[in-house]
């Protein structure tokens, strides 16, 4: 990945902490969320905002937006939650 956007390795392994970092944030919101909204509304948004996430990825001009996907992608953690 670090050869195809022309980034150091160090750029792209960003992705794994932003993963991280915003599933330990979602999490402490999560729960809010579902006993508003309901379990299952909540479960079926975040996996399918992970699949959109996870598809957009594959086609990611930049590095930025590759990133920002990762950050998207971490609201699955919402089902893990659940």
């Amino acid at each position: 990945m670090a050869a195809y956007y022309n980034k150091t390795p160090s750029v792209i392994s960003l992705s794994v902490a932003i993963y991280l970092g915003a599933i330990a944030v979602i999490q402490l919101f999560s729960g809010l969320l579902s006993d508003r909204i309901g379990r299952r509304t909540v479960i079926l948004f975040s996996l399918a905002l992970f699949i959109f996430a996870s598809l957009a990825i594959i086609w990611a001009p930049r590095v930025a937006i590759f990133l920002v996907l990762r950050f998207i992608q971490a609201f699955a953690a919402t089902t893990m939650v659940l």
